[in-house]
């Protein structure tokens, strides 16, 4: 399989990767996952340094863009297409010492419902997931640095975590791949502008 890398944050590496995949399809792009994301900085919003602000922001909610935008006229020109974005549980709401994260992610659902809203009648559905946190290597170096910011020993973090969702678990990759799978399936065909939690329960609106 042919594989395209680029810097999500640079619109010509973008175009330019989007164009090649496209043209190694037959010039067509039926599926897109946004799933590039970064963690964030971990600070107050009375500490945060703009040039971190706008790197998460550049990252999160711009590249999806750019990626997004550079994908559009290929699923126009053949009339359907899914695009599934990974958005996060703090899309939905409030996390201390994250504002630069959670604002992205927050963002990230007015992306897609707008995207869904523009698209439709070009039959092309726009759907994200909001995971809670995933079992790997991501959410364990993401909880460390909330115990250190929080001042608070890990196990605590990782114990408040996994209490909050009624499963008393962290979610496994598979289960938000599954439910990425489904919203670009024939299945999920009536479904768009939409933000499926998965969550173990954390979240249930």
């Amino acid at each position: 399989m042919q594989g395209f890398s680029l810097h999500i944050r640079d619109e010509e590496a973008v175009n330019h990767s989007v164009e090649g995949a496209a043209s190694f399809f037959d010039d067509r792009i039926d599926i897109l996952v946004n799933n590039a994301g970064f963690n964030g900085h971990y600070n107050l919003v009375k500490d945060i340094r703009l040039s971190d602000w706008r790197e998460t922001l550049e990252i999160n909610l711009t590249g999806t863009m750019l990626v997004t935008r550079a994908v559009l006229p290929f699923m126009i020109a053949a009339r359907s297409g899914a695009i599934v974005t990974t958005a996060s549980n703090v899309a939905r709401r409030g996390l201390p010492f994250r504002a630069d994260y959670v604002c992205s992610k927050w963002a990230i659902l007015g992306l897609t419902q707008t995207l869904a809203r523009e698209n439709a009648q070009h039959n092309i559905r726009v759907n994200a997931v909001c995971p809670g946190p995933i079992k790997g290597d991501r959410i364990e170096e993401v909880m460390a640095n909330q115990a250190r910011v929080e001042g608070k020993p890990l196990e605590e973090i990782r114990n408040e975590w996994t209490n909050a969702a009624p499963m008393r678990r962290f979610i496994e990759p598979e289960e938000v791949v599954r439910t990425m799978m489904f919203l670009c399936s024939a299945e999920a065909s009536a479904m768009t502008g939409q933000a499926l939690n998965v969550t173990g329960g954390f979240l249930m609106t």
